[in-house]
């Protein structure tokens, strides 16, 4: 669907998991951040994740959507979000789970939407006005 807008899919997972595994796990986490911006470099087109849960993943301390904005520095960001807008907060999991994270949307650039039943994301994406620092997170209510 993005093709059309120049929006590439990444897979943060397998790049992330890989690059981390060059570390031992007590390092893992020192490490997280700068591996992260290692693969954006790699970017070369507009990007859109959909596979990011390991940035959930507790044993690396990472701030998922400060990830995502630190990317959207050097591109164009589209997420499709894993989780619920709700209350002007993002969702990830589900409470009680190790992973359950809450994110206000106030405390960060981004633009959320809900993707319309019959506008296609390509269109979407279109629409947006695009700045440095910026993200679109398209969610689920």
């Amino acid at each position: 669907m993005l093709k059309e807008t120049g929006f590439v899919a990444h897979n943060i997972n397998i790049a992330l998991g890989e690059a981390l595994t060059k570390y031992p796990e007590s390092h893992r986490s020192q490490k997280a951040d700068a591996e992260i911006m290692r693969i954006a470099s790699e970017f070369s087109t507009p990007v859109l994740l959909e596979d990011y849960q390991i940035l959930f993943d507790p044993r690396y301390q990472i701030d998922p959507i400060k990830a995502f904005c630190q990317i959207a520095r050097r591109q164009r960001v589209v997420v499709r979000w894993d989780g619920r807008l709700k209350n002007n907060s993002l969702e990830y999991a589900e409470p009680g789970y190790p992973d359950f994270r809450t994110f206000a949307i106030n405390s960060y650039d981004i633009v959320c939407g809900l993707p319309p039943i019959f506008v296609p994301t390509c269109e979407l994406v279109k629409t947006v006005r695009w700045h440095p620092h910026f993200f679109l997170v398209l969610a689920t209510l």
